[in-house]
């Protein structure tokens, strides 16, 4: 044989040695990957987030406890199998696979049994090796071909930990086994709850599985303040005779949502002086057991040690306080570039409520973030077109029936009216000015309006009814006129009538500086509640109660700027007096400030609906408000 013949045989034998071996790895490797694409699809944040849906959704199906009781804790369902086969067939739709695939749920503990049970797949049983037996398990299965999800926790501390430990980041420190979320927003971007009408942050996760969290914004502004004079030397005590104490327990407490199955009412607040830096981490006895209270120095310090101070997910660009004691009458607290400073106790910021959510919370769907946050499953549940509004909660989000501005408004609370229960609103955002308007029909610029037209330092405070309720320069004027006919489309101007709105109650004390009860009480008890204060009749002799627009007043819930992050773009009017003759604002920043009626500044108007007023639709958050009306 020659040369050539001989290569030609060579390379015929390779080549074919060469196929054999593609042939073999054709078919081994690409059943894989397509296995590969198969399963990355349910690992898919969609996917999750909609099986776990489905999953809730066949466990509350009327069927199912019938279905369970005839099984061995595991079951094939189909949706043929539940009461609402039509909306398990648009759920299946909305994954992309068959409404006739077979549906296995697994109840927690049954999954060694159903290894061993030849009725299902091989691929099933194998797969079911090699997961944690303690989890709930969502399969599908169809034409021998596995695909499943592993429910994911539903408890809330239990998926902030599994976020926190699987970040593309570095999301936390630990410290004493507790774990302090740490970083940037781009970082720390999972831990948002909604709950009760607010949303949170939650900023630690402690070994036994509860967990700390703080309101996203502030909720009032306020005086920390002392109900007596504090020495130097009894620091320690100031927090405890605080009215920043007072507020949190007494006004804001009772605005949470089953707060007693929900958050641990005997958490422990450090509020120990502290003037070191950076902060150290307060131990010892030295603490006051109650369900609501404020992040301390070394906490806030621990939200930044993995960025800058600037750039902690906790800073908002405004005034806020801690617990911490600084020295003499001084308190920590974080400022508008997120760096800690100190205050007198009489200064005014804002205030971040912070509660500790129990280890066994379950959340309602969400994804953690704060377009989607983590919802707490025990919320009320909501009939369109029957639930009335006011037994909702402090906070949610609420839009008008038939309104022509879209406005957006929060509950603030309700409030009893000519012996009728109403949900007290006040506007989200500042007022804008409807005369501005771009090409797209938008409008950017904030309204602005004096209080008053005059003012005499000789002579008392400018009140709120002392100025012109049709005068429309003024805000009493305007809001109780124009702005009234534009959100409430069944006021009649020539009886001064509403079908849904109810006049609201106003009142006007004034507050120098200190408590924030003088707003309202006229004797000013410490440990008496505003709420006693009315329902005793202790409250001052300046009130209004002839008006269905007002604005808020010193204390209130969300008596604060406008909801934006990093300052805010004009000062604010409250409807509070403060020295003869000015008036209680709120500057850019979040800090109160005193200003004669004379000047033009913004307003976030209130209003009261009436008793009857339901809910037609929407979820109370800001991306799905409740839309409310008179029930049809």
């Amino acid at each position: 044989m020659n040369k050539k013949g001989f290569v030609l045989i060579e390379t015929l034998v390779v080549t074919i040695f060469v196929m054999f071996i593609f042939s073999i790895l054709y078919n081994s490797v690409v059943p894989l990957l397509g296995r590969y694409e198969e399963l990355s699809y349910y690992d898919d944040v969609d996917v999750t987030y909609d099986l776990y849906h489905l999953r809730k959704f066949i466990i509350n199906d009327t069927n199912f406890e019938a279905i369970k009781s005839n099984s061995k804790g595991y079951k094939k369902i189909t949706c043929n199998d539940l009461e609402n086969k039509s909306y398990c067939e648009s759920m299946f739709l909305n994954l992309g696979i068959s409404d006739d695939d077979l549906l296995v749920y697994l109840d927690i503990g049954h999954i060694n049994e159903l290894k061993n049970d030849n009725s299902y797949s091989y691929d099933l049983r194998e797969y079911l090796k090699y997961i944690d037996t303690s989890s709930d398990i969502l399969l599908l299965e169809n034409d021998d071909k596995l695909s499943y999800i592993e429910v994911k926790s539903t408890i809330i501390s239990e998926r902030v930990l599994d976020s926190a430990m699987n970040s593309s980041c570095i999301p936390y420190v630990k410290v004493d086994n507790i774990i302090y979320l740490s970083g940037n927003d781009d970082c720390v971007n999972f831990n948002y709850v909604w709950y009760s009408g607010k949303m949170w942050r939650v900023t630690a996760l402690y070994p036994d599985g509860t967990l700390k969290m703080i309101t996203d914004d502030i909720m009032t502004i306020i005086d920390w303040g002392e109900k007596g004079t504090v020495s130097s030397t009894d620091l320690t005590s100031a927090y405890e005779a605080s009215f920043i104490r007072e507020w949190l327990n007494q006004e804001f407490l009772p605005t949470l949502h089953d707060y007693e199955n929900i958050i641990v009412e005997d958490t422990k607040w450090y509020s120990i002086t502290d003037k070191t830096s950076p902060p150290v981490k307060p131990t010892g006895t030295e603490t006051l057991t109650e369900a609501v209270g404020l992040l301390n120095a070394y906490e806030y310090y621990m939200s930044y040690q993995n960025t800058s101070y600037s750039s902690s997910y906790l800073n908002i660009g405004y005034y806020w306080w801690l617990i911490t004691p600084y020295h003499n009458t001084y308190v920590r607290n974080v400022g508008i570039y997120g760096n800690m400073s100190q205050s007198s106790t009489n200064d005014s910021y804002g205030v971040r409520p912070s509660i500790v959510l129990k280890n066994d919370i379950y959340f309602d769907g969400g994804r953690g973030t704060i377009d989607d946050p983590f919802r707490i499953e025990s919320n009320k549940q909501i009939v369109a077109n029957s639930t009335l509004l006011n037994t909702r909660q402090s906070g949610e989000y609420i839009k008008l029936e038939n309104d022509e501005t879209n406005q957006l408004f929060r509950i603030v609370d309700t409030e009893v009216v000519n012996n009728k229960l109403t949900t007290k609103l006040v506007s989200n955002s500042y007022l804008k000015d409807i005369n501005d308007i771009d090409a797209d029909g938008n409008t950017s610029e904030v309204l602005t309006k004096y209080f008053s037209g005059s003012y005499d330092y000789t002579n008392d405070y400018i009140l709120w009814s002392d100025v012109s309720k049709t005068d429309e320069t003024y805000w009493r004027g305007y809001l109780n006129n124009a702005w009234l006919k534009q959100i409430d489309n069944t006021y009649n101007e020539i009886d001064k009538t509403s079908n849904i709105l109810e006049k609201g109650i106003y009142y006007l004390g004034n507050y120098p500086y200190g408590n924030y009860k003088n707003t309202v009480c006229n004797n000013v008890t410490y440990g008496v509640s505003i709420d006693n204060c009315i329902a005793t009749g202790n409250v001052v002799s300046n009130i209004v109660i002839d008006d269905y627009v007002g604005i808020l007043r010193v204390g209130e819930m969300f008596a604060s700027l406008n909801e934006s992050s990093f300052s805010s773009s004009t000062v604010m009017w409250f409807i509070t007096p403060s020295y003869i003759p000015n008036l209680w604002t709120i500057r850019t920043f979040g800090i109160l400030d005193e200003e004669t009626p004379l000047n033009d500044f913004a307003a976030r108007p209130t209003i009261n609906l009436k008793s009857e007023i339901v809910i037609k639709s929407g979820s109370g958050t800001k991306k799905d408000p409740f839309v409310v009306g008179l029930a049809s």
